[in-house]
C-alpha cells in the first residue's frame, strides 16, 4: 500500500492499445462492504482474479497490451501473473517498486 504501484501503472498505460485494470477499483464495485479485513481481501481478490483471468486473456490474444495494477506480496498472487503469462504464451515485462516501510507509511499521509 502507498509504495507507488498505482502511479507507475498508470504511467504505463498511457500508451496506444493498452487496457490499465486496477484491482483496488474493480473490488470496490463489486464488493463495496463486503470487505473488511485480510481474510475478506482475500476471499474476493481470488474471486475477482477468477474472472479477471479469462477477461485479461481476451485482451491478450487480440493483441491488446494490458497493465495490472494488481498486488504481488503473495506467492499466490505472483503465480496468478506467471498463468497468465504461461496461458498466452506471450512476451512480457514484470515492473516492480521496491519501496521501504517508511516510505510508503509517508506516502499514505
Amino acid at each position: 500500500m502507498a509504495s507507488g504501484k498505482s502511479t507507475l501503472a498508470s504511467k504505463l498505460s498511457q500508451k496506444n492499445n493498452t487496457v490499465l485494470i486496477v484491482e483496488d477499483k474493480w473490488l470496490s464495485y463489486l464488493f463495496p462492504v463486503e470487505i473488511t479485513d485480510i481474510a475478506s481481501y482475500l476471499k474476493y481478490s481470488t474471486r475477482l482474479h477468477e474472472i479477471l483471468f479469462e477477461h485479461i486473456n481476451s485482451f491478450l490474444s487480440a493483441g491488446v497490451t494490458v497493465v495490472l495494477d494488481v498486488p504481488g506480496n503473495t506467492k499466490k498472487q505472483r503465480n496468478w501473473f506467471q498463468d497468465i503469462v504461461k496461458y498466452n504464451n506471450i512476451p512480457h515485462t514484470l515492473h516492480y517498486v521496491v519501496a521501504s516501510d517508511e516510505l510508503c507509511k509517508k506516502q499514505l499521509k
